[in-house]
This record gives structure tokens, sequence and C-alpha cells, in this order.
């Protein structure tokens, strides 16, 4: 009788750990980096946004760039990049500090596991948002979403906050963008 309860309990023991590796995460999440830690080390922040996917000439993209020292805008036309419109502006210690700050707070460096790293034909009608954090050159994080409802993005964040927090840094973005429509 003991020998057969022994091997019972090691089945069900040996089908516990089956069906757990079966059921246990492929991945284990990106690890978080923290944008506090960074304000002073020559980072950059960068929104870039694709317009959707298009004859050459129609294509359109922008991107912002927020450092400590300067906060810039370009609006390029085709997919080659050649600048639209463009302006740029100084920065300062305690506004990159707050910037930082509240793109952490809105989830500029969550990533999801499992997702496409490459945004490349995903949205093709839509908008798609580059998420990027650059340290000496450096690009450190690289997330993605779009406008569409895409479950392969891998910005973790709230999308609709960091956008609207990047375009916040540029007083004329609007009359910039409108600019660069025309």
């Amino acid at each position: 009788m003991i020998a057969i309860g022994a091997v019972v309990v090691i089945i069900i023991g040996i089908i516990a750990a089956l069906s757990y590796g079966k059921h246990a995460p492929s991945q284990t999440p990106p690890s978080q980096v923290s944008l506090t830690d960074h304000t002073t080390d020559g980072s950059e922040v960068r929104l870039t946004i694709e317009g959707p996917v298009n004859a050459n000439e129609l294509h359109r993209s922008s991107s912002i760039s927020v450092s400590r020292d300067s906060r810039a805008v370009e609006f390029d036309k085709t997919y080659s990049d050649i600048p639209i419109a463009s302006a740029t502006y100084i920065n300062n210690q305690d506004a990159f500090d707050d910037f930082m700050t509240a793109l952490q707070n809105a989830g500029f460096t969550k990533q999801k596991s499992n997702a496409q790293a490459n945004d490349t034909g995903q949205c093709p009608q839509g908008q798609r948002y580059e998420y990027e954090l650059i340290i000496n050159d450096t690009v450190a994080l690289n997330t993605w979403s779009s406008s569409c409802q895409n479950k392969n993005q891998s910005f973790g964040g709230n999308a609709a906050l960091v956008q609207a927090l990047f375009r916040a840094q540029i007083p004329d973005y609007a009359k910039l963008q409108n600019a660069a429509l025309q």
C-alpha cells in the first residue's frame, strides 16, 4: 500500500510539473527603466509619429525630442524624411526634471511582454507612435503603439497622455503642424 501511494504521489507530482511548464509564461516581463534616473546624464526622450502607409510623395511623419538643454520638433515628408517644418527651443534642468517625472508617471517606460518589437507595417491606415529613451547617443528603450486596436504593440503606458505631454513641450506645435500639412 505504501509503495502504491508513493507511486501515485510521484505521478501526480510529474503531471503537475509538466502542466506548469505548459502554462508558465514564455518570457519574463522586460525590466523597468526609470526616467528620473536619467535627467542629468545627457539623456533625451523622443516621440516619433508615422502617418499611414501610402505613396512616398504623400507620406508624412514628425518627431519631438526633449533633452535637458533643448526641445525640438520636425515635420517630414516622404519615407526619406525630407524636412518640411522644424523648430528648436531651449530647455532647462527644472523643466526637464518635471517632464521626465510626468512621463514616468504616465508609463513611458512600461513595456508589454510578448509584443512585436518592430512597428513596420502595423496599423497601415492609421498612426504609429514610437517612444525612445536615448542615453549618450544609444537607444536604451524603444517601444511603439498605434491608433489601431493592435494587440502586438510594445508600449504599455498611457499613450494619449504621453503624446499630449510631448506636444505640450512645443509652444508652436499646432501652427507648425498646420504648415507641414499644406
